[in-house]
């Protein structure tokens, strides 16, 4: 089953920042466009079920999309579950502007807080709204009539994200960053009873494409499912982590455990995905955060801002990774890491050192036991050998590191640390492509691992 999911188009109270709710406000003349513009993007859909919330301006939306569907026999099914947010004595007050009529604090909760909103009189929360959409939907999911089927939902904004909200991975987040634009389309696939997102926010004149159609292609629906389920913990959002969640993100990886304690700088920008002129003095954990809900709005992550040693273990849940990527440069801290994963029974891949190097093609996958040349490499075979630890999957290189030139060389170092105490200030050269295919070779063990279910 597929779901598409169309708020309705412009009405003139949506023009002039009035709140709708139960009010059964028509489309203006923009608002018939719209519907017009996305039903011409869903021309090539053939919908078996056509189901709209009561109020005019969803009727009028699915009305439109039939028509330019040519499926105008297709009757339209009346859900009330689907309908807008009842707010109660404010529906019909300005909420934006400074002619703003609705208390600020609360309609702020509204949008900025949405599960603490406490509702006017008369009016609903946003909790109620999911839980008789989330309802709807689940019976919906649970037809044997449309267990195949292409349908069409016609609602609102605030009814549309608590439709999604039982779809979304992280459902804590109401409005996933914005309330859907109007006549936007959100597409819901339905699989051996389990619903994903597969389309967020599509806005007219945009086609509406499945955003894993290629992916699938090589690893399946079941593959993607698996890695929708997946839990990846990255340590290290540099030039190496942070090209690793780039893929990870892309592929869809349901949920990201984000750890890094540094903040993006203009040294940084010459070689870290995350790091853009507007991002200097941000987080990178919140950098990184952004850009996957830029990417897959639908992945739920979690940030830690904060290095991983030894002796802050304890601030982050192991139990709850499928898979490690370690992408830091501190010997103790990976050493660390991989006696974790060995204790607990997680796959983790570590990246050995990428810093002075400018041959792409030398990096390989491998087992510790089978690298050669890499300084820290050499390192962590003889100190997790002293550990007890035999095997860890790595990313290295055999190319001898370049000794660095001009000013800053003297605080250049070939490679990371080769001792195993604290962190120690370095500053390697480095190239825009090196990091980056260490990350993306990372992530693509990782993605296929977990696809393929190992």
């Amino acid at each position: 089953m597929k779901i598409y999911i169309i708020r309705h188009g412009q009405t003139q109270y949506n023009l002039l920042g009035r709140l709708q709710g139960r009010l059964d406000i028509p489309l203006n003349e923009n608002g018939l466009a719209l519907a017009h513009v996305a039903g011409q993007g869903l021309a090539d859909v053939h919908f078996d079920a056509v189901i709209s919330s009561p109020l005019t301006r969803a009727m009028q939306t699915a009305q439109i999309v039939l028509q330019e569907n040519r499926a105008t026999d297709c009757e339209i099914e009346i859900e009330p579950a689907i309908q807008e947010i009842n707010f109660g004595v404010w529906e019909g007050l300005t909420c934006k502007g400074e002619d703003c009529e609705v208390p600020k604090d609360e309609f702020r909760l509204f949008m900025y807080d949405s599960f603490h909103f406490i509702p006017p009189k008369g009016g609903e929360t946003v909790q109620e709204v999911c839980e008789r959409t989330g309802a709807f939907l689940k019976e919906l999911m649970a037809r044997e009539d449309l267990h195949d089927a292409n349908v069409l939902i016609s609602s609102h904004g605030c009814a549309t994200r608590g439709l999604l909200n039982s779809v979304y991975k992280d459902p804590t987040d109401f409005w996933h960053g914005k309330v859907p634009p109007n006549c936007s389309v959100n597409v819901v696939e339905v699989t051996d009873g389990r619903a994903f997102l597969i389309a967020p926010d599509v806005v007219p004149g945009q086609p509406v494409e499945d955003m894993y159609a290629r992916t699938r292609m090589l690893i399946g629906t079941d593959g993607l499912l698996r890695l929708r389920d997946a839990r990846v913990a990255v340590f290290g959002l540099g030039g190496v982590g942070g090209y690793a969640v780039e893929a990870l993100a892309r592929a869809g990886v349901g949920t990201l455990h984000l750890v890094d304690h540094d903040t993006v700088s203009a040294t940084n920008l010459n070689r870290q995905i995350l790091a853009t002129t507007d991002r200097i003095g941000t987080p990178k954990t919140e950098a990184a955060r952004e850009r996957v809900r830029s990417i897959a709005p639908d992945t739920q992550v979690f940030t830690y801002e904060k290095f991983f040693l030894p002796e802050t273990e304890g601030d982050f849940p192991f139990d709850q990774f499928d898979y490690i990527v370690d992408a830091i440069d501190t010997v103790s801290g990976k050493l660390r890491l991989a006696e974790i994963a060995q204790e607990r029974g997680i796959p983790i891949i570590s990246a050995m050192g990428a810093g002075n190097k400018r041959n792409a093609q030398g990096f390989k996958v491998a087992d510790i036991s089978e690298t050669r040349t890499c300084p820290l490499a050499r390192v962590m075979r003889r100190e997790l050998k002293k550990r007890g630890i035999e095997h860890l999957k790595v990313v290295y290189s055999e190319e001898t590191a370049m000794r660095p030139e001009g000013p800053d060389a003297a605080n250049a170092s070939a490679e990371a640390e080769e001792a195993v105490g604290p962190r120690k200030k370095q500053a390697p050269g480095s190239l825009s492509y090196v990091p980056g295919i260490v990350g993306l070779m990372l992530a693509g063990e990782v993605i296929n691992d977990l696809a393929d279910g190992v």
